[in-house]
C-alpha cells in the first residue's frame, strides 16, 4: 500500500480542488485481487482527499471511477467476513479426498455393493493420488481465502453512496489509519 500525493493514474483522472490533497490511499495487491483478477490485469485504488473519497476499479474490459463528498459520508467502515460458498466448498474438497483415501485404505472389495472394484493398488492409482493432493490444495486454498476484509464509506443516501474495497491482506494500522484519515478531514471540513 503506497501513498502518492497526487490522483495521477486515475481513468479519468480528476483534477483536485482548490486546497485538496491526498491525506491517504490504499492499493490492492495480488493477494487482494487474486489470480482471476491478475490474469484480468485487475487494478483497484481507493484514496482519500482533504475533501474526497476515490475508488478505481479498473481492469482491460474497462474502469470505474466512482467519487464521494466527505460532508455527506455517514458511515465509516473496515470488517471482515466469511464467504460461505468458498468455505463450504473448500470443507467439500477436503472431506471427500479424506473419505477417498479411508475407502481406498480399507482392506474390502466393495465391487459387489457398487463401489470402485477391490483395494489392489494399480499403476495408475499414483495419478490419482497426484489429482487427490491437487483437489486438496484446492480445498484449501479455498478455506485460507474463504475470509476476506474490506473499507466502506457511505453517504446513506442510495446505494450509489457507497464505496467498498475488498483488502484480504489489510492490517490493524492500516483500518486505524483509514478511519482516523476520514474521521479527522470530516471533523476539518466542519469547522470551515
Amino acid at each position: 500500500m503506497r501513498e502518492e500525493n497526487s490522483l495521477a493514474n486515475l481513468s479519468p483522472e480528476p483534477e483536485l480542488l482548490q486546497g485538496e490533497k491526498v491525506l491517504t490511499s490504499f492499493e490492492a495487491g495480488l493477494w487482494d485481487i487474486g489470480l482471476f483478477g491478475f490474469i484480468m490485469r485487475q487494478k483497484e485504488r481507493l484514496i482519500v482527499t482533504s475533501y474526497r473519497v476515490f475508488r478505481l476499479s479498473k481492469n482491460f474490459l474497462g474502469s470505474d471511477l466512482v467519487a464521494l463528498d466527505l460532508r455527506s459520508v455517514e458511515s465509516i467502515r473496515v470488517g471482515s467476513w466469511l464467504k460461505l460458498w468458498r468455505f463450504f466448498l473448500g470443507v467439500a474438497l477436503i472431506v471427500g479426498i479424506f473419505a477417498s483415501a479411508i475407502f481406498a485404505a480399507s482392506p474390502y472389495d466393495y465391487s459387489d455393493y457398487g463401489g470402485y472394484g477391490s483395494s489392489s493398488r494399480s499403476s495408475s492409482g499414483f495419478h490419482f493420488d497426484i489429482v487427490k493432493l491437487a483437489v486438496a490444495a484446492v480445498g484449501f486454498i479455498l478455506l485460507v481465502t474463504a475470509r476476506e476484509k474490506g473499507l466502506l464509506v457511505a453517504t446513506g443516501n442510495d446505494k450509489f453512496g457507497t464505496i467498498l474495497m475488498v483488502l484480504k491482506g489489510l492490517k490493524k494500522e492500516d483500518s486505524k489509519r483509514f478511519i482516523d484519515t476520514i474521521s479527522k478531514a470530516k471533523q476539518e471540513l466542519a469547522g470551515r
